[in-house]
């Protein structure tokens, strides 16, 4: 049975055009990366003349400084972006923060961020090691050591996956950490003694309920993960209730796009698992989506069952199948209770919320960074 059958309706699936192109992956890889380089100098050339000075007056300037690790990847992902909302913040705030790619003309265009980007050669030129900090992402902790010589290190953990190797690895060099959320804390207290520093990515303020766009039979995912769970949960759903739409989103040019396929949708499936925050479900909420699915572990901080979601054990797609069936059935009465609990949790996680963690980490705190 192919996608048509199981009535799922596939939007911004760019990367399926490149599916017979396997064994030149990585020079399209190659190319990619090179054609975003020269995108992004293209758009950011005037921001970047401007500031060109004020950059090089704060890499020589003897204030504690924070500098954030990052791939050079110009593909849409929360990670990386999170680095760019830190650094700009902790700028804004008298916290002379960058963000490290391979070269600093590289920096991402498919948001916007007023953020410094620099390179990792000024970084290292620039840098004072005695009291600057870098913040390492999870999935390099192995690459730690190549930046022993600054005294202060973290690790800066967003993915269950890599929890467990960050984690044994940051004990034995004594590497402090911060997360995204408390699942992940928790974590790292109950298996490795290790306390951490709890920082939350606020929604932009974009992520909101438009009553008069949402379609009642459509049902959205992101096709991210786990996109054979939702073929099964789609084929299940076509015989029980055929009138619905199963649509499936890639990966959507702008933000302000995924919230308007949120804002059309009336259902949300969470297939991720595990996740240590997983953004997307929450991002529904806000935009008014009922959300059933996974929580993959960190999203049980704000997907409980029964009272912000329907939540199905991960990777149980049965159970995950009942659970939209009940949300389907009870859309006039009590999923409506769940839907707008879920958008009021959503509504806490505010950029004011994000600020106060941001500040409150001991290291960041005051005007400077804190080993």
């Amino acid at each position: 049975m192919n996608a048509t059958d199981l009535k799922i309706i596939v939007k911004y699936d760019f990367t399926t055009l490149f599916s017979a192109l396997k064994a030149g992956r990585q020079i399209w890889n190659e190319l990619r990366l090179k054609a975003a380089v020269f995108l992004g100098i293209l758009r950011h050339l005037p921001r970047t003349v401007r500031h060109r000075r004020d950059i090089a007056g704060l890499l020589r300037a003897s204030a504690p400084k924070v500098f954030y690790l990052s791939p050079s990847s110009n593909v849409p992902t929360g990670g990386i972006r999170t680095y760019y909302v830190h650094a700009e913040t902790l700028t804004l705030h008298g916290i002379p923060a960058f963000v490290v790619h391979a070269s600093r003309y590289f920096r991402c265009t498919w948001f916007e961020s007023r953020a410094m980007v620099v390179s990792y050669a000024q970084m290292v030129k620039y840098g004072d090691k005695s009291k600057d900090a870098v913040v390492i992402p999870d999935i390099w902790v192995k690459d730690a050591k190549d930046f022993k010589e600054f005294s202060n290190r973290f690790v800066f953990c967003q993915n269950y996956g890599a929890l467990d190797y960050a984690g044994a690895i940051a004990a034995r060099r004594g590497i402090k950490f911060m997360t995204c959320g408390r699942y992940l804390s928790d974590k790292l207290r109950s298996e490795f003694g290790i306390e951490s520093s709890r920082i939350y990515m606020p929604l932009d303020d974009f992520f909101v309920p438009a009553e008069s766009r949402r379609e009642p039979k459509r049902i959205m995912f992101l096709m991210r993960k786990e996109v054979e769970h939702a073929r099964r949960v789609a084929q299940m759903l076509s015989s029980r209730f055929p009138d619905f739409d199963v649509v499936g989103v890639g990966r959507v040019p702008t933000r302000r796009e995924l919230a308007a396929e949120y804002q059309k949708s009336n259902i949300f499936l969470a297939f991720g698992y595990p996740e240590g925050f997983p953004f997307p479900p929450l991002e529904a909420m806000a935009c008014g989506c009922l959300v059933v699915g996974y929580s993959g572990g960190g999203g049980s901080e704000f997907m409980i069952d029964g009272e912000t979601a329907y939540v199905a054990q991960d990777a149980n797609v049965g159970e995950l199948f009942e659970k939209l069936v009940d949300a389907i059935e009870g859309l006039s009465g009590r999923s409506e209770a769940i839907r707008l609990r879920g958008t009021a949790t959503a509504r806490k996680y505010t950029a004011e919320l994000f600020t106060e963690t941001l500040l409150k980490n001991p290291w960041f705190s005051g005007n400077g960074v804190h080993g």
